[in-house]
C-alpha cells in the first residue's frame, strides 16, 4: 500500500540520517538533531491540522507544570506561551513525546517520570454541544482517558521483553495506566504498546489481561509500524480536541473580567447557561441624551 511505502521510507531515512551523524558529536547536539528529525516527520504527515513544537512544559490553570517534554503536539487553535520550548495548556495538548538518540532502561525510567509529571487531574473545558448528551459524555470520558498521547521514541537502544513486564509491575504497584506511555519504540528494532481493556479485548476469566505488550520488529513485515501507529493515534486525537472549548479565562483571571466561564462543563455567559445570541453579541448603539 502507498502509506506503507511512505512510512517505511521515513523509518529508513530516520535510521540512515541518525547513523550518518558524526561519531564525535556530543550527546546534547545529537539529541537536538533527533528532536528536529521527528518534528519534521510529524509536520510532514499531520500538516496544518495540528501544531508541533520542539519541547516545552505542559501546564494547568493552577500553575502545575510537567517536566521538560521534547516534542509537544497541540490543536491548531491552542494558545501557547513563548512558542518552542514554551508553556502549553493541558486542555489543548494532543501529544507529548520524549525523543532520545540512545534509549536504554535507565533513560526509559527517566522519560516515564517526565510523562507522568504531566498535570492531567485538573482540566477545565466545555464540549461543543452535539445535542446528544450521551455523545457529549462519551467525548469527555475519552478526552480524560486518552489525552495526551504519550510516547517515547529512540533512534537506537536496548529495548527488550522485560520492559513490558516493568510497565505491568508499575500498574500492579498502583501507578495509573493513563499516566504511562502508549508507545515506547526503538526505530526498526522493537516497541512496547499499551492496551486499554474493552469489550473487544476483554480476556476470558482464566486469561489475564496484558496492558503492555512487546513486539520485535524483525518479526514484522512492516518495520515502520511504531511510526504509523504514532501518526494514526495523533490524527484520531486531534478530532477529540477539536470538540472542546478550553477555559482560557482561568489562565488570565487575575486582573481580568472574562466574558464567560465554564461551570460543570458548560459555557456560562454573564450568568446565562446558553451562548449569547447574535443580537446580544452586537455592540450597543450609543444613545444621545
Amino acid at each position: 500500500m502507498l502509506f506503507d511505502s511512505q512510512f517505511q521510507t521515513i523509518a529508513d531515512v530516520l535510521d540512515t540520517t541518525f547513523r550518518n551523524l558524526p561519531k564525535k558529536q556530543n550527546n546534547a547536539d545529537r539529541g537536538e538533531l533527533c528532536e528536529l528529525f521527528v518534528t519534521e516527520f510529524l509536520d510532514q504527515f499531520l500538516g496544518n491540522s495540528v501544531c508541533v513544537y520542539r519541547g516545552g512544559q505542559i501546564i494547568d490553570c493552577h500553575g502545575n507544570r510537567s517536566g521538560q517534554i521534547d516534542i509537544v503536539v497541540t490543536g491548531p487553535d491552542s494558545i501557547r506561551f513563548f512558542g518552542n520550548k514554551g508553556l502549553y495548556p493541558i486542555e489543548t495538548v494532543i501529544g507529548a513525546i520524549c525523543i532520545t538518540s540512545q534509549l536504554d532502561f535507565g533513560k526509559l525510567k527517566e522519560d516515564v517520570e517526565v510523562l507522568r509529571s504531566i498535570p492531567t487531574d485538573i482540566r477545565s473545558f466545555a464540549i461543543r454541544p452535539t445535542g446528544l448528551k450521551s455523545m457529549d459524555d462519551y467525548t469527555r470520558s475519552q478526552i480524560n482517558k486518552s489525552l495526551p498521547y504519550r510516547a517515547i521514541f529512540g533512534f537506537d537502544g536496548t529495548i527488550n521483553q522485560e520492559w513490558s513486564k516493568h510497565f505491568r509491575k508499575l500498574v500492579e504497584d498502583g501507578v495509573r495506566q493513563d499516566q504511562l506511555p502508549w508507545t515506547v519504540a526503538v526505530n526498526k528494532k522493537a516497541f512496547v504498546q499499551q492496551y486499554q481493556p474493552s469489550e473487544k479485548t476483554a480476556p476470558q476469566p482464566d486469561t489475564p489481561f496484558m496492558p503492555f505488550r512487546y513486539f520485535e520488529l524483525r518479526k514484522f513485515p512492516k518495520k515502520h509500524f511504531p511510526l504509523s501507529l504514532m501518526i494514526h493515534r495523533l490524527f484520531y486525537l486531534k478530532f477529540l480536541i477539536a470538540q472542546t472549548i478550553p477555559n482560557y479565562p482561568l489562565y488570565f483571571r487575575q486582573g481580568t473580567s472574562p466574558p464567560y466561564e465554564i461551570i460543570d462543563g458548560s459555557m456560562v455567559y454573564d450568568g446565562q447557561s446558553n451562548a449569547p445570541t447574535k443580537k446580544a453579541m452586537r455592540p450597543k448603539k450609543h444613545v444621545k441624551k
